[in-house]
């Protein structure tokens, strides 16, 4: 297909979405720096819309105006990156940011314990390798 040649919607077939975080910046100061934002501030929630182009047996294809290109989602797959309706997006949404704490979690405790470990060294006045 010819970069940015997409057939038109078909309004039979409705649309697909996809829920995405944005992160606001606050602005500038005088100096045109940007000020920094601060954790839980500045956030949102956008629904990206995207026209269905056509449906097979396994899935549907839509048209991604972001990438200028048409993607395909199988409805077997576990990921996908829209959903047929707002409430499967939006749950599909919600399971990823818990996805994202778990991991975020996670690297938290190895932060913590790499933090402890190097502080144990420094008291000991040793610098070794220690492997847990």
């Amino acid at each position: 297909m010819i970069f940015g040649a997409h057939p038109g919607p078909n309004p039979e077939l409705g649309y697909c979405y996809r829920y995405r975080e944005v992160r606001y910046s606050p602005g500038a100061d005088d100096w045109g720096d940007p000020i920094p934002r601060a954790a839980g501030e500045h956030l949102g929630i956008w629904i990206n819309e995207y026209p269905v182009l056509r449906m097979t047996p396994h899935g549907f294809w839509f048209l991604d105006h972001y990438e200028d290109r048409e993607r395909f989602v199988n409805l077997s797959w576990t990921k996908q990156c829209a959903h047929r309706t707002k409430e499967a997006a939006r749950d599909a949404f919600i399971e990823r940011k818990r996805k994202q704490i778990r991991i975020l979690h996670n690297t938290i405790i190895d932060a913590q314990e790499l933090l402890r470990m190097a502080l144990e060294q420094k008291s000991l006045g040793v610098a070794h390798q220690v492997v847990r």
